[in-house]
């Protein structure tokens, strides 16, 4: 009987040990993991001006293919899109960017800005000046062929 009862004593230690053992792996495993997030995002910063280059080339050779073939029909026009007209505009815009970028390349820039809606509020913050200039420089281009 009391061997019995040793042998309670025994499996209940056991399994202590057990659970603490795997309690501190787990934590152990937990801070490597982030140390591991920690250097990647201290890598995205050391390297903040390529991302952002590369961010921009993208973002323009986008905004260059969507106003040759969406906007540039307006400007021949001489007429200016409506607001409906630029947010589907700006949709295409998007999604054209993200068929240029890619599936590893947009994960890259989801892990830089945080989350996809914030990548899209910078595209469309670019799409949006890159529009105004244009149609800035269509304005002044108009004026001096109405002068002349």
């Amino acid at each position: 009987m009391e061997l019995n009862n040793l042998s309670i004593i025994y499996i209940c230690l056991f399994s202590i040990c057990i659970v603490v053992i795997s309690f501190y792996l787990y934590n152990k495993l937990d801070i490597k993991k982030t140390k591991i997030i920690y250097k990647l995002d201290i890598e995205r910063i050391k390297h903040f001006e390529k991302y952002e280059t590369l961010f921009s080339l993208y973002l323009d050779k986008a905004y260059k293919t969507i106003y040759k073939d969406h906007i540039l029909v307006y400007a021949v026009d001489a007429v200016s899109p409506n607001e409906e007209d630029i947010s589907e505009i700006q949709k295409l815009y998007l999604k054209l960017l993200l068929e240029l970028m890619g599936e590893n390349l947009i994960s890259e820039f989801i892990g830089y800005y945080g989350d996809i809606e914030t990548l899209f509020k910078n595209a469309i913050i670019y799409f949006d000046g890159e529009y105004e200039d244009d149609a800035i420089k269509q304005s002044a281009i108009q004026k001096q062929m109405d002068n002349i």
